[in-house]
């Protein structure tokens, strides 16, 4: 579940690099002789359910519950709400940020399709997408594209130093969580206790060169 950074990075075991969800499967086939225009025709048709884990879509919506000051809305992923490889790839690369490959694990259904690169040219498109950027320091930073949100977590910042919490850059005043076990945005305030977020103009190269270890331990 993204939400981490969605939580980032760490919030909840679904989060940005989650496991995927166990979903079962199951296709229903029915058969039936019409007659039309005194003509038989034989109809068939085929229903495929996917049944997910019940109890760990109770637990993505409690945790983002518990995380959050306030849940404005939420909303499953769709054609409408998010950007395709092709639209994420000229996103970022105008963004300067194109060092690393993009990568995305479900498709827009929500299922779990393993690690994959972006196709620069391709139109198929999925609920968040991640890859990395490196800073003119060195300093390294997670990158995410959320429905049609840039985030971006100081990766660096995170691990090496004595911070408890996730550091995480935006563009807006609210954070978009992605929840892969009921393929659902969650848009959301996020308590101060669960992440430090921080709102940016831009989330670009140039700024987040300027995001120096210093420059981060003011905030």
């Amino acid at each position: 579940m993204f939400c981490t950074i969605f939580a980032i990075l760490k919030i909840f075991p679904s989060s940005i690099i989650s496991e995927a969800t166990e979903i079962v499967t199951k296709t229903l086939s029915i058969s039936e002789t019409a007659k039309i225009n005194d003509n038989k025709v034989v109809i068939n048709a085929t229903v495929t359910y996917n049944f997910m884990n019940q109890e760990e879509i109770n637990e993505a919506d409690k945790y983002y519950q518990e995380t959050s000051e306030k849940i404005f809305s939420t909303e499953y992923a769709n054609e409408n709400n998010t950007l395709s490889e092709k639209e994420v790839y000229t996103l970022l690369s105008n963004k300067n940020i194109n060092q690393y490959p993009i990568i995305y694990e479900y498709d827009l259904n929500g299922i779990y399709i393993g690690e994959s690169k972006v196709d620069n040219n391709s139109s198929n498109k999925h609920p968040m997408y991640q890859t990395f950027y490196s800073a003119e320091n060195g300093d390294l930073w997670n990158i995410f594209i959320v429905g049609k949100s840039v985030y971006a977590s100081a990766l660096s910042y995170n691990y090496e130093s004595d911070t408890k919490i996730e550091h995480i850059f935006s563009e807006s005043e609210m954070l978009t969580c992605y929840a892969d076990v009921n393929n659902k945005y969650y848009l959301t305030i996020p308590k101060s206790s669960a992440i430090a977020f921080h709102i940016l103009e831009t989330v670009n190269s140039t700024t987040l060169d300027k995001l120096t270890f210093e420059e981060l331990d003011k905030l």
